[in-house]
């Protein structure tokens, strides 16, 4: 697998093999990074159940400033860390192993522009609410940010409250869902 466009397209990242993980294909990389164009030039992104950072990688070709990467296994993140020393890019990525509700609940002070998630097909629904409504609970979304969630087009659809779909389509047996959080922005500091 390799990045498919920005600086650096042709670049090639972890996939298959002994990690048993599933990355997000380059059909459904385009059509994110495609409907975000520009926007994603000079933004914070946070890139959660990473595996092969493949979607926090393509933000990072696209312009990002910079992109946190949780992941819970610890040779992918290993492996994500030698990918991101190969680009020259340590100083713009964060790599962090663990599971997600757990980091996330450590991140205070920071806030992101984008938050790209592809949990793994055997993630509840119920989960993947939680991790939501966490993400608002610390604070941790601009309000002019956008999550997007990638899921199979059998799994139950997920809106939890506090979000307001921006877009949604189906790619094949995958679905694309763009959040933007419902915030009062006079309450944030």
């Amino acid at each position: 697998m390799k990045v498919i466009s920005g600086i650096f397209k042709g670049r090639k990242l972890v996939c298959r093999g002994k990690y048993k993980i599933r990355p997000t294909c380059r059909m459904i990389r385009k059509a994110i990074f495609d409907t975000l164009g520009s926007w994603v030039e000079g933004k914070k992104v946070l890139d959660i159940f990473s595996g092969s950072g493949s979607l926090g990688l393509e933000a990072l070709s696209a312009g990002a400033k910079q992109v946190f990467f949780i992941e819970e296994n610890s040779a992918l993140v290993n492996r994500l860390r030698d990918t991101v020393s190969s680009l020259g890019m340590q100083e713009c990525c964060v790599c962090l192993q663990g599971k997600v509700e757990k980091i996330l609940g450590k991140l205070s002070g920071e806030s992101f522009n984008l938050v790209l998630a592809d949990p793994p097909y055997a993630l509840a629904s119920e989960q993947i609410e939680k991790i939501f409504n966490l993400i608002l609970e610390k604070n941790l979304m601009e309000p002019e940010g956008f999550f997007i969630l990638e899921r199979p087009s059998w799994q139950e659809s997920v809106y939890p409250s506090g979000y307001s779909v921006w877009k949604e389509k189906k790619y094949g047996q995958t679905v694309l869902t763009y959040f933007r959080p419902v915030i009062n922005r006079k309450s944030r500091t």
